[in-house]
């Protein structure tokens, strides 16, 4: 009897595996903190391994906008820094580490590292 179901059985084993190879992993959020909310703009707090992690900031850009048409995201990797509100102080403006701009009206799409890119 086994001999007979050798071809399906072969044929949900290779099913199985090719199903197993071809998904794509989800990637991990890495962990963050929104401070503060005002209208599109969100200010978050990040640790400081994200600093120039441009897939990182990313990421995190994406999980915090993914309902949104229009966000800005500002960076800070120092709660004591991390502006709450808006407007913003020249020392929180001075010490952001990243910004994301997201218009999908426009195509705009960018994420900027202040050490890097300027801010």
């Amino acid at each position: 009897m086994f001999r007979k179901n050798m071809p399906f059985i072969s044929i949900i084993i290779i099913a199985a595996l090719l199903t197993s190879c071809s998904s794509t992993p989800t990637p991990s959020v890495p962990n963050y903190s929104i401070v503060g909310t005002q209208g599109s703009f969100h200010l978050v707090v990040i640790d400081k391994s994200l600093d120039s992690d441009k897939e990182g900031l990313r990421t995190v850009a994406n999980d915090i906008c993914k309902d949104q048409n229009i966000c800005i995201v500002i960076f800070w990797d120092d709660p004591n820094n991390a502006a709450h509100s808006l407007p913003m102080t020249d020392e929180q403006v001075n010490t952001r580490v990243a910004a994301y701009n997201l218009n999908e009206s426009t195509g705009l799409d960018r994420l900027l590292i202040c050490s890097i890119d300027g801010c």
